[in-house]
């Protein structure tokens, strides 16, 4: 749930910039057999080293503040914004479509021939020490690619010249450091039978029988099936409809307000927040902070550079917030605040209400989530929905169309009172809105029948 209830501005934190939520490290003995080999063999059921990384702790609080020493609010009603599309297009059906024949691909079993070196195959082997099969040392069906896939060193090179349907006798040993005392320098023997070399890629075609076997019977014909995830598709434009909405509008409301200076530690309490964040992946990669920082591509300097912007971003969101709120009479009630607590405990499966509280950011960031709730309530009711949004030309446009009637008015006044007179005109820029493209291939996966 990691940091599931911050305010949509602060919940971009670096985004793909680190990757957080998807680039790791596994911390397993070098020479493991595989991955996918079986647990004895390939250390997997070892868990990965933690690093004891002293933690930032910055106390904030709103408490006491006059919000308008720090931020002067501009306009917060009557926002115009164009709605987010929930039209679907024949383009997207295509895409999911594709991905998923994607992930359908086959590939060519050719049973004749030799294994050369870079070559995938398909392989069994079982696993001997002192002439006793050991405990993990057997697996079936393991595709693996000669040169590239980690294997104990001698026991993927030694198909190399062996053909498909050989059962090739392997004798080797594991690493003096392997990890596993029963196992660490231990001579052994493997038995590994070539089933088949893998060949060129084959990519379904979209069709009756296609849809049937991927969808498990669900779905039997290719109309059906694309009909199916249409309705899906337009279900997610719906829902991510709102929340489009509702961040293209703030982010207008936050553009239009002046930020007079931060709050003291605020800043820092957001930045602190996000390297905590990253030191515990860098705790659940086995790695110190640096060395995780490090592993993304990046210095400890340019991760920090990065946080203070995100930091900056995200405070005076949470200023505003907070002067929206208070123009509109807007708290947030301890009995409403324990009430979703134990809503996210329910959702997220937490029993300790201390552990969730703080892996989704603390209290602070909590409430400050519960009255953006209220507050962006109130601004959308307020907000204007438009066709369009003005572009830089149009709207010099309009300013060289209004300048032209000024003209002549003054043209015509002059030649009747000979006066001079002198008009002052504002300009408005509005900005141009991208719609956010919408993720489908996750959802539409979940008709993948296993």
């Amino acid at each position: 749930m990691k940091k599931s209830v911050l305010l949509p501005v602060a919940a971009t934190l670096l985004g793909a910039a680190l990757c957080i939520c998807g680039c790791g490290s596994t911390s397993s003995a070098s020479a493991s057999i595989s991955s996918s080999s079986a647990e004895a063999v390939s250390g997997s059921e070892t868990e990965a080293p933690t690093t004891a990384e002293p933690r930032e702790t910055v106390e904030f609080s709103w408490d006491g503040l006059n919000l308008a020493d720090y931020v002067k609010l501009g306009a917060y009603e009557g926002i115009t914004y164009v709605p987010a599309s929930t039209q679907v297009s024949e383009e997207e059906i295509q895409e999911v479509v594709d991905q998923m024949l994607s992930s359908s691909v086959t590939y060519e079993h050719i049973t004749e021939g030799t294994v050369k070196d870079g070559d995938t195959v398909n392989i069994d082997f079982e696993g001997y020490m002192d002439g006793e099969q050991f405990q993990g040392g057997t697996a079936q069906n393991q595709t693996v690619t000669i040169g590239v896939s980690r294997y104990i060193d001698g026991f993927l090179e030694s198909l190399i010249g062996a053909s498909v349907g050989d059962r090739v006798e392997a004798n080797i040993s594991f690493p003096e450091d392997y990890g596993k005392e029963e196992l660490n320098g231990k001579p052994v023997t493997f038995y590994i039978t070539i089933n088949y070399i893998q060949g060129e890629e084959i990519t379904p075609e979209l069709t009756d029988e296609w849809v049937a076997e991927y969808t498990g019977g669900e779905h039997t014909t290719v109309e059906a099936f694309q009909s199916f995830i249409r309705d899906r598709l337009a279900e997610q434009k719906e829902e991510n409809a709102v929340s489009d909405n509702q961040a293209n509008v703030w982010t207008k409301v936050v553009e239009n307000a002046e930020l007079i200076k931060y709050p003291e530690n605020l800043v820092e309490y957001y930045a602190a927040d996000q390297r905590n964040l990253l030191r515990d992946y860098a705790s659940y990669a086995g790695l110190s902070y640096e060395a995780y920082l490090s592993q993304l591509g990046y210095s400890v300097e340019e991760v920090n550079e990065m946080l203070q912007s995100y930091a900056e971003g995200a405070s005076l969101s949470s200023l505003v917030n907070q002067a929206v709120a208070k123009e509109y009479g807007l708290s947030v009630s301890d009995e409403e605040y324990t009430a979703h607590l134990d809503e996210l405990a329910v959702q997220y499966g937490y029993t300790d209400l201390d552990q969730m509280v703080s892996d989704a950011g603390g209290e602070l960031q909590i409430r400050d989530s519960l009255l953006y709730e209220k507050v962006i309530e109130k601004v959308m009711a307020a907000a204007v929905i438009t066709e369009e949004e003005e572009t830089s030309e149009s709207a010099e446009s309009e300013s060289a169309g209004e300048e032209t009637e000024a003209e002549a008015s003054l043209a015509e006044t002059e030649e009747e009172t000979g006066e001079e007179m002198t008009e002052s005109q504002e300009e408005t820029e509005k900005e141009t809105e991208t719609e956010k493209e919408t993720e489908t291939s996750e959802e539409a996966e979940t008709t993948k029948k296993s």
